[in-house]
């Protein structure tokens, strides 16, 4: 009767360090890699396109709950916000990739910066939370620069045709 006692404790303290083990390998967790893929016109402002990286070095899969981020302009003019989707993060690395189109139109002084600057920057700062089972959240942070000139580019363009169109319609 003591020798099954003494196992079940044993099998009790196994299983207690087995979670634990767990639960410590999945606070580990990180963002490996975060960055904008691409930044392109759309029809009321412009197009991100990100990925980040997180890896899990785990071997069970963690839920992510949410993911949010911002966007400002170097002068804080922001840009706008989004979210990422939530899904399963296996063990090992996942990507998750975001996308918004952002609408937004410049202000008076922003525009006049972005068509007299080379390089027009933003910053996006982000957090993904992950979610331990309804016991635990970790909250992993993100932050990149971004330069937006293709973006001003194609400003530039409309901006000189606009112009060029009311020249010649002055003209006649």
């Amino acid at each position: 009767m003591k020798a099954l006692g003494f196992t079940i404790c044993i099998l009790i303290l196994l299983v207690l360090c087995a979670a634990g083990y767990a639960g410590y390998q999945a606070l580990q967790t990180h963002i490996e890699d975060s960055k904008v893929t691409s930044v392109t016109p759309a029809q009321e402002g412009f197009a991100i396109n990100g990925k980040i990286t997180v890896n899990n070095p785990g071997w069970l899969t963690i839920p992510l709950k949410q993911g949010e981020y911002t966007i400002k302009l170097e002068n804080g003019e922001d840009l706008g916000k989004g979210t990422i989707e939530g899904k399963p993060i296996p063990p090992g690395r996942t990507a998750l990739e975001f996308q918004q189109e952002m609408k937004w139109a410049p202000s008076g002084n922003t525009l006049i910066q972005l068509v007299l600057k080379e390089h027009v920057y933003a910053n996006i700062k982000g957090t993904i939370t992950l979610d331990f089972f309804g016991i635990q959240q970790l909250t992993l942070p993100f932050e990149q620069r971004i330069d937006l000139a293709e973006y001003v580019q194609t400003l530039r363009k409309g901006i000189v045709d606009n112009v060029k169109s009311l020249i010649k319609g002055f003209l006649g």
